[in-house]
Order: C-alpha cells, then structure tokens, then sequence
C-alpha cells in the first residue's frame, strides 16, 4: 500500500519517526501540507513542480510526488507534461476545487488549464519559485507577491506600468522587487527596466530596492555598470553610482539560490 502521507525516509530506506505518531496526528500531518500546497499555488502561482513542492512541504521528491497523486485523485490538482529543451517535465496546477479550499486566495488567482502552460516561460516560472522559497522559508519574508498579483493590482489601481517578476516584504517591513533574467537584455532594455524600478523607489515608494537573480552574474553587472545614470519620467537625473548599486540594486547568483534552497531541504 502506498504511503500517501509520506512519511517514509525513502533515501535511507527507513521508517520516518513521525510514523509513530498517532493515526490522527499523521493525518493532520497530511492536511497541513496540502494546506500549503494549495496556498502557494492560490497565491498566484497557478502551477508548480516536484522539485519546488518538496521543499515547500518539508519532504523528499517522492513524497511531494505521492502528495500530487492524492491531491488529483481529490479534484484538488491537474497533471500536464510540457517539453523543455527535449525533455518531458511534468506540473501541477491547482483545480476550481482546490481554488475553493485554500485559506488565502489572491484576486488574481485562476485555476490551471491543461494545454496552456507555454514552455518557454516554464522554466522562469520555476526558477521565481525557488528564489520564493529561500526568502520565505530560509529568510523568512513576510509576503509574496507574485507577477500575476501585482498585474491585477495595478490595473486595479489604473496603473499602467510595467511589474517586476515578483515584490517579497522583508521581515522589517519593508518592500523588494525580485527579477529574473536568465537572458541578458540588451543595453536599452535595461536602461528601461532600471528607469521604471528607480521610479518605484524614489517616487512611488513602491519597494526600496530590487534584487536581480541570474545564472550569469558577471554578463548582467557588467551590462549594468554601463548605465552610468537615468533620467526619470519628472526630469531627475539619478546617477548610477556605488550608493545606488550598494541599496538600491543588487544582483544575485542563481546557482548559489538553488543551494541555499537545497542545503536548508536536507537541514
């Protein structure tokens, strides 16, 4: 019989010592998780994979993977396969059910349709929720906004203004955008992108500083530094110096997020 709470230690091959919990206790054990599942993915999230379910519930891919089988065969989740670069990727989206039955549900939240999940955002989407997870469960950020709730907001507010990937609320109250670019853009387009987030910062007093998370640190700080100063939509020239690159904008590697996020799993 399948262990559907996952309380096996499939690496060692052993009992997990929550197994000597009461029957009730495990079965709360159970809930609580898919608890989270369905808050993370009602947050705005939609959809996710094994590898970002098991940290986010505390437990091995295994695990994570027969916590989405139970939930599909409750109306909670769907199941879809998309291709990324040759290779089979199997996500998981949260149903109208499961919609229904989280606790916390952004304005924006939708359920997920099978067949409309474009690959070539997938792995964007995925790499957002890692940073996510390290913020929240490693340096325990008070909020999360993703993309699609802060669409809704600004047009809710008539804004019409371009998002960050994300906006985290620090543990001391304050706000951060969070931006992932697994491509370098070119020089205008971040001349751009750093016009509107000083704006935010400086006039708007939306966040106080934004992250950049990349595979290639070197490439998107080098490109930065090239920015020697923007003009803001009222005349303000802001100059790019080592003020603004020590508060203000940050840049972040990747590869070392998605061990952050890892070692604190095994821990």
């Amino acid at each position: 019989m399948d262990d559907i709470t996952g309380f096996k230690d499939e690496e060692r091959g052993e009992i997990h010592p929550s197994m000597r919990l009461p029957w009730h206790a495990r079965l709360e054990r159970s809930e609580q998780k898919t608890d989270l599942m369905l808050n993370f993915l009602a947050s705005g999230e939609r959809w996710t994979v094994l590898s970002v379910m098991a940290p986010l519930i505390g437990a091995s891919e295994q695990t994570a993977r027969r916590l989405a089988q139970k939930m599909i065969s409750e109306g909670l989740l769907k199941a879809d396969t998309i291709i990324i670069n040759g290779a089979q990727l199997k996500i998981y989206g949260i149903t109208k059910t499961g919609l229904s039955l989280a606790r916390h549900v952004e304005a924006c939240a939708r359920p997920f349709e099978i067949g409309r999940t474009h690959p070539s955002f997938a792995r964007h989407h995925i790499e957002c929720q890692r940073v996510r997870l390290v913020h929240e469960l490693k340096y325990k950020a008070l909020a999360w906004l993703p993309e699609k709730a802060l669409v809704h907001e600004l047009r809710a507010e008539r804004l019409g203004k371009k998002v960050p990937d994300a906006i985290l609320e620090h543990e001391d109250g304050g706000y951060i955008a969070i931006e992932i670019e697994l491509n370098v853009k070119s020089l205008e387009r971040m001349k751009d992108a750093l016009k509107q987030h000083l704006e935010a910062i400086l006039i708007d007093d939306r966040y106080f500083s934004v992250f950049y998370y990349t595979y290639d640190v070197k490439g998107l700080e080098r490109l930065l530094r090239k920015i020697k100063s923007v003009t803001l939509s009222d005349g303000t020239v802001v100059p790019l110096d080592e003020q603004v690159w020590q508060y203000q904008i940050r840049v972040y590697d990747l590869k070392l997020t998605k061990k952050e996020l890892n070692d604190f799993h095994r821990s």
